[in-house]
Protein backbone atom coordinates (compact mmCIF):
# COMPACT_ATOMS: atom_id res chain seq x y z
CA UNK A 1 0.00 0.00 0.00
CA UNK A 2 1.78 3.22 -1.61
CA UNK A 3 -0.10 5.93 -0.08
CA UNK A 4 2.24 8.36 1.08
CA UNK A 5 4.78 7.47 -1.66
CA UNK A 6 4.46 10.24 -4.36
CA UNK A 7 5.00 8.74 -8.05
CA UNK A 8 6.39 10.75 -11.06
CA UNK A 9 2.63 11.11 -12.34
CA UNK A 10 1.29 11.88 -8.62
CA UNK A 11 3.64 15.40 -8.51
CA UNK A 12 2.97 16.22 -12.03
CA UNK A 13 -0.87 16.38 -11.15
CA UNK A 14 -0.25 18.22 -8.21
CA UNK A 15 2.05 20.67 -9.93
CA UNK A 16 -0.23 21.59 -12.66
CA UNK A 17 -2.95 21.49 -9.82
CA UNK A 18 -1.09 23.78 -7.89
CA UNK A 19 0.24 26.47 -10.99
CA UNK A 20 -3.50 26.79 -11.91
CA UNK A 21 -5.06 24.07 -12.79
CA UNK A 22 -7.89 22.48 -11.51
CA UNK A 23 -7.58 20.56 -8.60
CA UNK A 24 -10.12 17.64 -9.57
CA UNK A 25 -7.31 16.92 -11.63
CA UNK A 26 -4.95 15.60 -9.20
CA UNK A 27 -7.58 12.93 -7.90
CA UNK A 28 -8.83 11.79 -11.35
CA UNK A 29 -7.61 8.76 -12.65
CA UNK A 30 -6.51 9.12 -16.22
CA UNK A 31 -6.05 5.98 -19.32
CA UNK A 32 -2.06 5.57 -20.44
CA UNK A 33 -2.40 7.92 -23.16
CA UNK A 34 -3.79 11.22 -21.50
CA UNK A 35 -0.99 10.57 -18.90
CA UNK A 36 1.45 10.84 -21.45
CA UNK A 37 -0.13 14.06 -22.41
CA UNK A 38 -0.04 15.22 -19.29
CA UNK A 39 2.84 14.66 -18.26
CA UNK A 40 3.97 16.63 -22.26
CA UNK A 41 1.77 19.22 -21.25
CA UNK A 42 3.78 19.65 -17.39
CA UNK A 43 7.16 19.43 -18.80
CA UNK A 44 6.49 22.22 -21.21
CA UNK A 45 4.35 24.48 -18.49
CA UNK A 46 7.37 23.59 -16.38
CA UNK A 47 10.12 24.63 -19.18
CA UNK A 48 7.84 28.60 -19.76
CA UNK A 49 7.77 28.80 -15.79
CA UNK A 50 11.61 28.26 -15.80
CA UNK A 51 12.55 30.88 -18.40
CA UNK A 52 9.99 33.34 -16.31
CA UNK A 53 12.02 32.49 -13.33
CA UNK A 54 15.54 32.69 -15.32
CA UNK A 55 14.17 36.22 -17.03
CA UNK A 56 12.94 37.94 -13.72
CA UNK A 57 16.22 37.24 -12.25
CA UNK A 58 18.34 38.52 -15.22
CA UNK A 59 15.98 41.80 -15.01
CA UNK A 60 18.16 44.44 -13.15
CA UNK A 61 16.84 45.66 -9.77
CA UNK A 62 17.40 49.36 -10.73
CA UNK A 63 14.72 52.51 -11.35
CA UNK A 64 12.75 52.14 -14.44
CA UNK A 65 13.66 54.51 -17.28
CA UNK A 66 10.72 56.40 -16.41
CA UNK A 67 12.04 56.72 -12.83
CA UNK A 68 9.02 54.53 -11.12
CA UNK A 69 9.69 51.60 -9.12
CA UNK A 70 8.44 48.02 -9.66
CA UNK A 71 5.95 46.67 -7.17
CA UNK A 72 8.22 44.11 -5.73
CA UNK A 73 11.10 47.08 -4.91
CA UNK A 74 8.17 49.05 -3.62
CA UNK A 75 7.35 45.68 -1.02
CA UNK A 76 11.05 45.63 -0.38
CA UNK A 77 11.53 49.20 0.56
CA UNK A 78 8.57 49.06 2.99
CA UNK A 79 10.56 46.23 4.45
CA UNK A 80 13.74 47.56 5.08
CA UNK A 81 11.80 50.67 6.49
CA UNK A 82 10.23 48.59 8.73
CA UNK A 83 13.36 46.68 9.74
CA UNK A 84 14.95 49.95 10.24
CA UNK A 85 12.23 51.49 12.67
CA UNK A 86 12.59 48.16 14.32
CA UNK A 87 16.31 47.89 14.69
CA UNK A 88 15.59 51.98 15.92
CA UNK A 89 13.23 51.09 18.62
CA UNK A 90 15.69 47.92 20.06
CA UNK A 91 18.41 50.31 20.25
CA UNK A 92 16.19 53.01 21.92
CA UNK A 93 14.74 50.07 24.43
CA UNK A 94 18.37 49.21 25.24
CA UNK A 95 19.55 52.56 26.41
CA UNK A 96 16.76 52.70 28.47
CA UNK A 97 16.96 49.59 29.99
CA UNK A 98 20.99 50.60 30.95
CA UNK A 99 20.24 53.64 32.18
CA UNK A 100 17.54 52.50 34.54
CA UNK A 101 19.87 49.70 35.89
CA UNK A 102 22.44 52.51 36.32
CA UNK A 103 20.23 54.64 38.54
CA UNK A 104 18.28 51.59 39.99
CA UNK A 105 20.59 49.08 40.98
CA UNK A 106 22.15 51.74 43.50
CA UNK A 107 18.58 53.45 44.48
CA UNK A 108 17.63 49.99 45.25
CA UNK A 109 20.77 48.60 47.47
CA UNK A 110 20.41 52.20 49.35
CA UNK A 111 16.69 51.60 50.12
CA UNK A 112 17.61 47.16 51.31
CA UNK A 113 20.54 49.02 53.62
CA UNK A 114 18.46 51.90 55.26
CA UNK A 115 15.67 49.09 55.73
CA UNK A 116 18.27 46.58 57.39
CA UNK A 117 19.49 49.52 59.32
CA UNK A 118 16.32 50.08 60.84
CA UNK A 119 15.29 46.41 61.40
CA UNK A 120 18.67 45.92 63.31
CA UNK A 121 17.92 48.59 65.37
CA UNK A 122 14.55 47.79 65.89
CA UNK A 123 15.86 43.90 67.00
CA UNK A 124 18.52 45.36 69.37
CA UNK A 125 15.78 47.06 71.40
CA UNK A 126 15.64 50.38 69.87
CA UNK A 127 11.94 52.52 70.65
CA UNK A 128 10.74 54.36 67.38
CA UNK A 129 11.89 58.01 68.92
CA UNK A 130 15.53 56.10 68.95
CA UNK A 131 15.09 54.62 65.40
CA UNK A 132 14.02 57.97 64.10
CA UNK A 133 17.25 59.66 65.93
CA UNK A 134 19.29 57.44 64.57
CA UNK A 135 17.79 57.23 61.11
CA UNK A 136 18.58 60.91 61.35
CA UNK A 137 22.00 60.37 62.46
CA UNK A 138 22.83 58.40 59.38
CA UNK A 139 21.34 61.01 56.73
CA UNK A 140 23.34 63.74 58.39
CA UNK A 141 26.04 61.38 58.35
CA UNK A 142 25.82 60.19 54.31
CA UNK A 143 25.52 64.41 53.71
CA UNK A 144 28.57 64.78 55.88
CA UNK A 145 30.61 62.03 53.35
CA UNK A 146 29.09 63.25 50.08
CA UNK A 147 30.10 67.17 51.04
CA UNK A 148 33.86 65.67 52.13
CA UNK A 149 33.99 64.04 48.51
CA UNK A 150 32.47 66.89 46.23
Amino acid sequence: MNLFVETAEMRARRTAAGEGGSSAALWQPSAPEADSQQQQANREHEAARRERVVAREDAPDEVRPDGSYSLEQESYQTELAFDRARTRRRKLAAVVRTIAAIVLVPAVLAVVFVASYTLTCILNGATPQEVVELLGDLAHNVIELIQSIV
